[in-house]
């Protein structure tokens, strides 16, 4: 999975702009989720600098981000609730990519599907509990009143 994919998905997962300098928590936190998983899973340079690079930072900073990551796993519930939820995404998207190799188009396509899919069930899901409400509240219309 190259950095630019991982980008992507930590950027989508968080609704943050990694790219933004700022320096507040959330940011900083997920372009150091970024770092690590770049350094676990990106076949396109794990170099420190090449990572830092795709988000104009140095490689001290990488250094500091990875760090930083390691330690907030073992302490922090929260920060090691976000990474596992990112780096379930990105296995599965490097699981699908290992299936589909050099077809960056059908790994697209088939992610999207996925989605679909686990959208249709949900709905279905709240389908079936609206239905069973107002059967209930049919029933107690019909037989309540007596």
């Amino acid at each position: 999975m190259t950095k630019t994919q991982i980008l992507k998905t930590v950027k989508d997962k968080t609704g943050l702009n990694l790219k933004n300098p700022t320096r507040k928590r959330e940011y900083a936190e997920a372009r150091y989720i970024y770092f690590y998983l770049c350094r676990e899973y990106a076949t396109d340079g794990k170099s420190l600098e090449k990572i830092g690079s795709t988000v104009n930072k140095d490689h001290s900073t990488v250094l500091h981000g990875l760090r930083y990551c390691k330690d907030q796993l073992d302490v922090s519930k929260e920060f090691k609730y976000l990474y596992r939820d990112i780096e379930q995404v990105v296995l599965k998207k490097v699981k699908t990519i290992s299936r589909f190799p050099k077809s960056d188009k059908a790994v697209e396509r088939i992610m999207y599907l996925e989605d679909q899919t686990r959208l249709i069930l949900d709905l279905q899901k709240d389908y079936k509990r609206e239905i069973k409400r107002l059967q209930n509240r049919i029933d107690n219309l019909k037989y309540g009143g007596r």
